[in-house]
């Protein structure tokens, strides 16, 4: 039985395992601020639709570049529009191309949980990364971007990276 095909990698591969394993774990965790709560697709849909505002990213957009399910994209825009933090949009000549946009208030909460309950997971991991060259930045995206790719073959609605 071969163990060389983790090589090098080890560590990566181990740090990988306990992230997925940890973040899985705080999976039901919610966000909350002024009485909106928000679990973690709701909110990670949020702010793809805050940060990609004008881009008119219709949901299948969402779906793939996120790598959330279609159904579950539905389900947490129920949500979303019930706490009035999306509105929904359409081409005039297209019912199926929906576009959501963030309301003002969605722009609120979306910055306050970020600021409050996101940044300081991530500022650790940014400073980790802070010497690191764009273009070493960008090699280790893709690598993250291929080993995700894979998973997606388990999935049913077989998903696609969407690059931005």
């Amino acid at each position: 039985m071969g163990f060389d095909w983790i090589g090098r990698y080890k560590a990566i591969v181990y740090e990988l395992i306990y992230y997925s394993n940890v973040s899985n774990r705080m999976g039901g965790m919610s966000h909350e601020y002024e009485g909106i709560r928000l679990g973690k697709v709701e909110y990670q849909i949020l702010g793809y639709v805050c940060i990609h505002e004008n881009d008119n990213k219709i949901l299948k957009d969402i779906s793939l570049s996120l790598g959330i399910s279609q159904s579950n994209i539905s389900k947490a825009l129920k949500t979303l529009i019930r706490y009035d933090l999306v509105s929904k949009y359409k081409f005039k000549n297209d019912n199926k191309r929906i576009i959501l946009k963030p309301t003002e208030l969605g722009k609120k909460v979306f910055s306050e949980i970020t600021t409050y309950d996101v940044e300081p997971v991530f500022k650790p991991f940014f400073d980790a990364l802070e010497n690191v060259s764009e273009d070493e930045l960008a090699k280790f995206e893709k690598a993250l971007g291929k080993l995700s790719s894979h998973w997606t073959k388990f999935d049913d609605a077989v998903l696609e990276k969407v690059e931005d």
